[in-house]
């Protein structure tokens, strides 16, 4: 099952229908082998919205499946970390910004993680609040450095100041 779990993250992130497809089947094979999980139903709700942020469906479908995933997750732990962020994704990818906002930092405050610090400080710097998205792209850099996103948010933030060459 965790086999599947990383294929699928991989499969995920190459941005294409068919490896989406492949992911969502490969998580499904992962609750197949070891029954309800949270972290396979939250990684799957991710994974059905990677279809909207890759631009292949960006209809209603992947958020109904995401919400149901996410409805899954936190009615075996409603503490869950993983829950607590794929809501807030469908909250963001719905423009409910602030309630995104209050389950980052929730989900932050259980297991503090980068995905879940770069899309606060994405969330905070759409909103216009780039004060309170400095500290955490600190924080992001120095737990993440590597991450193409992550190398992008210091320019974001200098972007949305309106300092376009310290953007550049």
């Amino acid at each position: 099952a965790y086999e599947c779990y990383l294929q699928a993250r991989r499969e995920a992130y190459r941005w294409r229908q068919d490896a989406i497809d492949h992911a969502v089947q490969l998580l499904r094979n992962g609750l197949a082998i070891i029954g309800e999980n949270a972290e396979l139903y939250a990684a799957l709700g991710r994974t059905h919205l990677q279809y909207r942020e890759a631009g292949i469906d960006l209809g209603e479908g992947p958020l109904r499946e995401a919400d149901e995933c996410a409805r899954k997750v936190l009615a075996l732990d409603p503490q869950c970390c993983a829950g607590l962020q794929l809501r807030a994704f469908i909250n963001y990818s719905t423009g409910r910004i602030q309630e995104a906002v209050r389950d980052l930092k929730a989900a932050h405050e259980i297991e503090p993680n980068p995905e879940t610090l770069a899309l606060l400080c994405n969330c905070y710097l759409i909103s216009g609040y780039v004060s309170f998205a400095r500290p955490l792209i600190d924080q992001l850099v120095a737990v993440d450095p590597l991450t193409p996103l992550t190398r992008c948010m210091p320019g974001f933030a200098d972007l949305m100041e309106g300092n376009v060459a310290a953007a550049l």
